[in-house]
């Protein structure tokens, strides 16, 4: 079924997203045991990476704006979603706790807290995403009366300001999280997210060469990031200045996220039906690849043990293709855990339905035998 360009290169950029996330993490959690100079070849391979995906997460709210915002979803199927998501994130979750207890000698072991923990993923923000994200589906109806009755000069004066107080501010402000963004992990930062994208699907976007200030952006952040180093080793206090700059709610993280957004939703290369499936395929398993990876019992088995960055920490140029490379043979596993996931999911379904047409076929046959036996005897009695 053609889904039309815009929606499939919406696909692209989930995509693309949920890869620059392994690489966040490949970045983070994957060199935490591994000593980065200021100015070697490693550092520069790190945050180059770094800031080029650290637009990701931006990216995903962005495009559930864009595509929830003009739709008028009642209330059956917004908990449809939210119940699918639950249960998606509970077979993870304590799947694979579970999974890494029974393999021997890897570090993980059976308690009655953690399995109680893994057993409710969502309450206990085992996956902050996933929570701000349920929480942003519960309140996507009322932001969407907000959105569909707002004057265009009233949106986008209500976008300005967020940005200002959400955006601006943290970004020059050294003295704390006033304004409870967190970085942007918030349900705060996650709602001027959907309004951004639900404004661009709104009113349309002027054709601008986006990807190019996207490359821009994230190149000039890292200048800066290298030069406040460079500084901070004589001066401490500059050291503070790229951690306002480089995370979610930065207003340059913010600006180069709508560009390759915007890049992406404005694209018109074509895309032949068997690459536009397979795509299709790959977007809707990728958020197996974030609950994969980013289990906490997981995470650092598999960053300091199966990954382990440091066996080529000394090797510069083999060190950046292997992060890349350990990215990409994440990501298909999730793809492929995630299809397997969705395929024992349908079989399942399928054998309930079977079982329960059963069970009701028989509690039939015992309740209403008996009578349709009677008013079988009268009918013949009758027609003597």
């Amino acid at each position: 079924m053609k889904t039309g360009i815009r929606n499939i290169y919406m696909d692209i950029l989930k995509i693309i997203s949920m890869f620059m996330v392994v690489l966040l993490h490949a970045t983070n959690f994957g060199i935490q045991n591994i000593k980065i100079e200021i100015g070697s070849i490693n550092y520069f391979i790190v945050w180059i990476i770094r800031i080029f995906s650290m637009v990701a997460v931006n990216c995903f709210v962005l495009i559930s704006g864009y595509f929830l915002c003009q739709k008028k979803e009642n209330k059956e199927n917004i908990l449809k979603k939210i119940i699918r998501l639950w249960v998606q994130t509970e077979m993870y979750s304590i799947g694979l706790y579970l999974l890494l207890c029974f393999i021997p000698q890897n570090g993980v072991r059976f308690s009655i807290k953690t399995c109680i923990k893994q057993s409710f993923p969502i309450l206990t923000y085992e996956y902050w995403f996933i929570v701000m994200y349920i929480l942003l589906l519960l309140i996507s109806p009322l932001l969407n009366i907000i959105i569909n009755n707002i004057k265009q000069e009233e949106y986008k004066t209500l976008i300005k300001l967020a940005l200002f107080v959400f955006s601006i501010i943290p970004s020059i402000n050294v003295f704390g999280d006033e304004f409870g963004t967190n970085s942007g992990y918030s349900l705060i930062w996650f709602v001027v997210l959907y309004f951004i994208g639900a404004y661009l699907k709104i009113y349309g976007l002027k054709k601008r060469k986006y990807l190019k200030w996207y490359c821009s952006i994230c190149i000039g952040l890292f200048i800066i990031k290298y030069i406040c180093d460079m500084v901070g080793l004589k001066k401490s206090f500059v050291k503070a200045i790229p951690n306002l700059l480089i995370k979610y709610n930065s207003i340059f993280i913010i600006i180069a996220s709508i560009c390759l957004f915007c890049g992406m939703v404005g694209s018109t290369i074509k895309v032949g039906d068997k690459i536009e499936k397979q795509i299709i395929i790959l977007s809707q398993a990728s958020l197996g690849v974030y609950l994969l990876h980013e289990n906490r019992e997981f995470r650092m088995l598999l960053w300091n043990r199966i990954v382990n960055l440091k066996r080529f920490s000394e090797m510069p140029i083999l060190f950046g293709g292997y992060i890349i490379v350990s990215a990409v043979v994440i990501f298909f596993i999730g793809i492929v855990c995630e299809m397997s996931r969705k395929s024992l999911m349908d079989l399942l379904k399928k054998r309930v339905k079977k079982n329960l047409s059963t069970v009701k076929f028989s509690f039939a046959k015992k309740v209403y035998g008996r009578k349709l036996k009677k008013m079988g005897m009268r009918f013949f009695d009758e027609s003597k």
